[in-house]
């Protein structure tokens, strides 16, 4: 079962409705095993996806104990590699949360793709009265503020054989909420039936770089999906909108955009001069050219030459610093994740640095490997 049309997965002794948008890339009904991509990702970079499978009852004890024992590096990579990430950076401990189909047991870890980029992920093991299924998400860290949100509407969304109804999407949301006095990460939230469950912590800052500031300007890729939304003290309940002093942000409406303001005198729309615009044009087009006649394995060449369309699209957009930022940092992950050495990478290095300059980036943040090049 393949393409974007599924609307409705099974396996045995469970079911799970699609997210609109999503992409179902694998499935086997016999196994009750298929991979899902949420809107903006590809099959080609994988930023983000969502494995679910069926797991029968005598594999559940092994499970179990293969999750807890992920603090054993060996343990770890070999789970990891089911995921095609390279290294696995960080684990934290197994945490356990009631949600409304039963006791899940949650892991969380992150580590670096064969291109360089960070990810994080979250192995969850759901465990119903009569069924259990695994829930494997992964997600670029660079973007989780577009796909996280999605890719958990998929485990608020899962029915168990023996279980409760799975909660209507109308009283099944996800929300992001932001503690000031951790400033540093936003904590993701399951709301099922009016039963809260703390899920996962992600961080506002990525090797340096800011993904989401607080009270500030959030400067994210697109975000799109079903009751997805970002809003300042919002919270939605049916058709009525009210406000709370709760210093939270919720999740449960839809906001798609490139640049999204929240908090007071933020300020979304940040445009570039013409002049400034097409100076930075002829730079891609020059880092284009650096990347091509560059000392690295051609296999790195196309996966850097990727990043230029997407700079060279967010040049003109309302929100050009967030896209060229993104950019220059994956364009930084894959060559250091190259092992090439400075020599090869010397004109890249100077252009990165000129397109940094000219948009008023600091580079030292975006492109920290690169920097040390200079």
């Amino acid at each position: 079962m393949t393409g974007v049309g599924a609307s409705v997965l099974t396996g045995p002794n469970y079911s799970v409705q699609v997210p609109p948008g999503f992409a179902v890339v694998a499935g086997d009904p016999f196994s009750g095993r298929y991979v899902m991509m949420p809107p903006g990702s590809s099959p080609m970079d994988s930023e983000a996806l969502v494995q679910i499978r069926a797991v029968p009852p005598f594999e559940l004890p092994s499970l179990l104990q293969n999750l807890y024992a992920f603090d054993n590096p060996w343990v770890a990579m070999m789970n990891s590699a089911n995921f095609g990430i390279a290294s696995v950076t960080e684990t934290a401990p197994v945490r356990q949360v009631k949600l409304a189909q039963g006791l899940t047991h949650i892991r969380e870890f992150g580590g670096l793709m064969p291109t360089g980029f960070p990810v994080r992920v979250m192995d969850l093991v759901i465990q119903g009265p009569a069924a259990a299924v695994e829930v494997s998400i992964m997600v670029n860290l660079y973007r989780w503020a577009e796909f996280m949100g999605p890719c958990l509407q998929v485990v608020a969304a899962i029915q168990l054989a023996g279980g409760r109804p799975a909660p209507a999407a109308s009283a099944a949301s996800v929300r992001a909420v932001v503690d000031q006095t951790r400033p540093d990460q936003v904590e993701y939230q399951l709301v099922q039936s009016g039963i809260t469950a703390a899920i996962a912590s992600l961080p506002t800052e990525v090797r340096g770089q800011a993904v989401v500031h607080i009270d500030q300007l959030v400067v994210t890729r697109d975000i799109s999906g079903a009751q997805v939304a970002i809003g300042d003290h919002t919270i939605q309940k049916e058709t009525e909108m009210s406000t709370k002093d709760d210093h939270s942000v919720r999740v449960g409406g839809s906001v798609t955009g490139t640049g999204i303001a929240m908090g007071q005198g933020a300020q979304a729309e940040v445009t570039l001069a013409p002049e400034k615009q097409d100076e930075i044009l002829k730079l891609l087009e020059q880092l284009h050219a650096d990347i091509q006649t560059a000392a690295i394995p051609d296999s790195a060449k196309r996966v850097l030459a990727r990043s230029v369309p997407e700079m060279q699209q967010s040049v003109k957009s309302t929100n050009p610093q967030g896209g060229l930022t993104v950019g220059l940092a994956k364009i930084n992950d894959q060559l250091e994740a190259t092992g090439a050495a400075a020599g090869n990478l010397s004109r890249i290095v100077q252009t990165v640095a000129q397109i940094a300059g000219v948009a008023g980036i600091g580079i030292k943040a975006a492109a920290p490997f690169l920097a040390t090049l200079l």
